[in-house]
């Protein structure tokens, strides 16, 4: 089969995604209505009228499609039936204005999609904490992770449905892009980024699948009619799969793997019990994956025979990292119980019971032994290659010749059940899933090799795509598919050598009787000491490291009692200092105090001289009234009434002044008086006091005078 160039590795056009967005693979006519819009998207980008020649061209140039013209006119007259088109002449179509306005619609709400889908992502990279540049970072994960997978699972798809096998070379490596950011971000990243893929986000769950579906789209374009023919045959009746688990895909499945890993599995299982009116789905495993599954399992209880999970131990190790999942879901869940639980307990159920627990899981036991398989030719040079070129390519994943066998027999096994004769991919029927990018690189390689170019291995993420023929997209589906979408995100190898330095020192820990004694953090110090984790990689014997870890405690031991004795010293240092402080304290107390006194005597005295200012001023404005003022009125009245009783009453000028005074100067006393009483300011004064004290004296006088005169004045009446 020769190989076709796909569409360059960028991000689709906003038009072409908002024309295909929208068409459902389980719809009758889906590849009609794609081949439509591809019509729509290349006359649009092109922006003026064009011809069905004009129109083949521009879509080979725009999205490597390459259509007979007869197909172009067949579906331009659908077009034209549905006023999506307008034939302007005999040779040239443009599009309607109608059709105009909803591809503009689209884009826009396409583009504001993609706005708050930057925003999330930049909201995610906050959370944690990645001190990155967000604008570089979001044009990197679009241009060297995201456009990249997209295109892959979209053309993966392809593959599956046609046979055809396409020219991708790339390697999509997370990895080797986390390297291009500082190891110490590199974790935080990561965690970025797949939190960002939540499935339950819906408008990333939107975007992911719409590019997805339009690149698929543009390679289905590309089938022929007789192809198609045959495709949608097998499409019209009910599908049959026959799914073989590998033991990565049986793990997750079980938990052993990281949390999004087995979420994939449960998706899955959960979503052939939901679908099986639709679709026939039947998830089996040969005994010879439950064999090599035990074999794992046992490897793991082996490993981890020699730890006792006290709860410091456990603490320790899962916040030191560099555990792979098994080891760290023992010590989560060890660490859980309420009593110690060793590891054969722990993995006791999954050896003596795995079928019932598989069972369970929907998973049945295909009870055939592919005898002879392991001896057969073909199998032994696969076997063979597959290990040779792991080992030049994949050093740190080279795996052991059984696990490579088993990979190598499953693969022939279910290819030779398939027959000779398969009238469409779809139709295959038999077929393996696995989470192993390997072993899936495997499977690509021999499809090149191959008259057939059939995938036999499945990517979850693939599989989830493939029943969009059947069954409609939901939120439950879609979410499947892009928690399938993020695995290579997710399923990291991690460093087994790091794990092993760990586990060593944690059994060998394990084996002093004191060590719940041991703090959080001294065990922590031992199990990054990097000393002592490169000693416990060569020492072959549990002796020998128990003494090494004993030699480190000694260390950690010493180590403490310096830190104590110095931080007794600065205990005493911090008394004595504190003792200082104390003395300086009280005296400053003192002196505060005093100050204070003195404060306060100041402010009495300011009151007090406030008051006498206002007393005195009382006074003044009482003499100025009082005493002044009433004498001048009384002064200018007296004027006038002696005058009066000069002329009109006693004719004798002597006599009116004298009485008119006397009876003035009465008033005036007995005014000032009264006038005094009223204010406590003036009544308490001295001399208002000794004016009291003499005013009946005072008064005493003018009468007199008043007396004397008025005596004086009737006997020269009575005896002139």
């Amino acid at each position: 089969m020769v190989e076709k160039k796909v569409v360059a590795n960028q991000a689709l056009s906003p038009e072409l995604i908002s024309l295909v967005h929208h068409i459902e693979l389980n719809q009758l006519g889906w590849w009609d209505k794609a081949l439509q819009q591809f019509i729509i998207a290349a006359a649009w980008i092109n922006g003026k009228p064009f011809s069905i020649e004009e129109n083949c061209r521009d879509m080979k140039n725009n999205f490597c499609i390459d259509i007979d013209s007869n197909k172009v006119l067949d579906q331009i007259k659908i077009l034209l039936e549905i006023n999506s088109l307008i034939q302007i002449n005999q040779d040239q179509y443009k599009i309607s204005e109608e059709k105009l306005h909803t591809i503009e619609s689209d884009i826009r709400n396409g583009e504001g999609a993609d706005k708050e889908l930057k925003e999330k992502f930049l909201t995610v990279l906050l959370k944690y904490k990645c001190k990155v540049d967000p604008e570089a970072i979001w044009l990197n994960l679009n241009k060297y992770l995201l456009y990249p997978l997209i295109r892959k699972m979209g053309a993966k798809i392809y593959e599956i449905i046609s046979g055809n096998t396409l020219n991708l070379e790339e390697r999509l490596d997370f990895v080797e892009f986390l390297k291009g950011y500082p190891e110490d971000e590199r974790n935080n990243i990561k965690n970025t980024i797949i939190d960002f893929f939540n499935p339950q986000e819906f408008g990333v769950r939107k975007f992911i699948l719409r590019q997805l579906n339009a690149y698929f789209f543009i390679e289905a374009a590309n089938l022929k009619r007789e192809t198609m023919k045959t495709l949608m045959k097998v499409l019209s009746s009910k599908p049959n799969f026959y799914i073989f688990v590998d033991t990565n895909f049986l793990f997750s499945l079980l938990g052993f793997h990281d949390n999004p890993s087995n979420e994939i599995a449960v998706s899955l299982s959960k979503l052939v019990e939901k679908i099986k009116n639709e679709v026939s789905i039947k998830l089996y495993i040969l005994p010879i994956t439950l064999e090599e599954a035990r074999h794992k399992i046992s490897s793991w209880c082996y490993s981890l025979k020699n730890i006792v999970p006290h709860s410091n131990l456990v603490k320790a190790a899962l916040q030191q990292g560099g555990l792979g999942a098994v080891a760290q879901k023992f010590l989560y869940d060890s660490g859980q119980s309420e009593k110690l639980i060793n590891a054969e307990d722990y993995f006791k159920p999954y050896l003596t019971d795995l079928i019932s627990i598989i069972k369970q899981k929907g998973i049945e036991l295909y009870n055939e032994n592919p005898n002879g398989y392991s001896t057969r030719q073909d199998v032994v040079d696969d076997i063979i290659v597959t290990q040779e070129h792991r080992k030049n390519n994949f050093p740190e994943k080279a795996n052991r010749y059984e696990a490579i066998a088993h990979d190598m027999i499953l693969w022939h096994w279910v290819k030779d059940k398939r027959g000779l004769i398969i009238e469409s991919p779809l139709d295959a029927k038999y077929w393996i899933i696995t989470i192993d990018f390997l072993f899936i690189g495997f499977d690509t390689w021999k499809n090149k090799k191959s008259m057939d170019n059939l995938s036999i291995c499945l990517h979850p993420a693939n599989f989830f795509q493939m029943l969009q023929f059947w069954i409609p997209r939901t939120d439950e589906f879609e979410e499947a598919i892009l928690g399938a979408f993020r695995l290579p995100f997710i399923f990291q190898e991690f460093d087994a050598n790091s794990e092993k330095a760990t586990i060593r020192i944690v059994e060998a820990l394990s084996r002093f009787q004191d060590i719940k004694d041991l703090s959080v953090k001294t065990i922590s110090n031992i199990l990054t000491n990097q000393a002592l984790r490169q000693k416990m990689l060569v020492k072959k014997t549990i002796e020998e490291r128990v003494s090494l870890v004993k030699d480190e405690i000694i260390v950690q031991n010493k180590k403490i009692h310096a830190e104590l004795m110095a931080n007794q010293e600065k205990i005493k240092d911090l008394d004595s200092k504190v003792s200082t402080l104390e003395i300086g304290m009280v005296q400053k107390s003192t002196n505060d105090n005093n100050l204070i006194l003195e404060i306060k005597n100041l402010e009495q005295k300011i009151k007090e001289k406030d008051l006498t200012y206002k007393n005195l001023l009382e006074r003044i404005k009482f003499v100025a009234k009082n005493v002044v003022g009433l004498g001048i009125l009384l002064f200018v009245m007296g004027v006038g009434l002696v005058s009066i009783f000069t002329r009109f009453i006693f004719k004798n000028q002597v006599c009116s002044i004298g009485i008119v005074s006397a009876v003035l100067i009465i008033a005036y006393l007995l005014l000032v008086s009264r006038a005094g009483k009223k204010k406590e300011n003036i009544y308490n004064c001295t001399i208002f006091l000794k004016f009291e004290q003499f005013k009946g004296w005072l008064l005493a006088i003018p009468g007199i005078v008043i007396i004397a005169l008025l005596v004086e004045y009737v006997k020269k009446k009575l005896w002139p």
